[in-house]
């Protein structure tokens, strides 16, 4: 229907003629045709064409009424997207961001912000490493040989130069190192242990 004149357009009445009208698009229609003497006038001149045409076609055999069938189809299709590209609509429509989903980003975005301005603008805090290293004691093997860190003393057992070392290191805060003297013989065991007194 145009809008200002509020009438239906010719395709409008062909497709209501045929019974080839959405339904909803047919209701609106049809009202205005009850109450419009020039579209109910166009509407009976389609559905006598339509007789008419019903009469013609059996003069034609089944293989010309498909080959006009597909050729009217094309036809419409073609139509179809011509008159979207005239309308300046998108032949494929795109799929707009519904607002829930800006929405959802916005505020996630939001919240991500004003996590790292609170944890930012908190005092007192130590950074971690200085904090672990303040409370726990810390076993270390390396290859200079086993230490024992805690609150900012250390005990060092350092291995001898050019000695072949084996180091462990196991789960309950003990760390070993194995040296073995070629000239002596002798193998030097060190080992670093870590123990609660409060646990006693």
């Amino acid at each position: 229907m145009n809008r200002r004149d509020r009438h239906p357009d010719e395709a409008a009445l062909a497709l209501l003629a045929g019974g080839d009208l959405p339904l909803l698009e047919r209701w609106r229609v049809s009202r205005h045709v009850r109450g419009c003497e020039a579209c109910r006038t166009v509407l009976e001149d389609y559905r006598k064409l339509r007789q008419d045409a019903a009469k013609w076609s059996g003069d034609l055999d089944p293989e010309t009424w498909a080959r006009l069938e597909a050729e009217m189809r094309a036809n419409i299709r073609l139509g179809l997207a011509a008159g979207r590209v005239v309308d300046g609509e998108p032949a494929v429509a795109r799929r707009a961001w519904p607002g829930w989903r800006v929405a959802a980003v916005t505020a996630s975005i939001a919240f991500v912000f004003g996590a790292g301005v609170w944890l930012g603008r908190q005092t007192g805090t130590e950074p971690p490493r200085a904090m672990l290293a303040s409370v726990a004691p810390v076993v270390e093997a390396g290859a200079g040989g086993l230490a024992l860190r805690s609150t900012g003393a250390a005990l060092e057992l350092k291995s001898p130069e050019g000695s072949a070392a084996v180091r462990t290191v196991n789960w309950d805060g003990t760390a070993r190192a194995r040296y073995f003297d070629g000239e002596t013989g002798q193998v030097t065991i060190h080992q670093v242990a870590w123990e609660d007194s409060d646990a006693r």
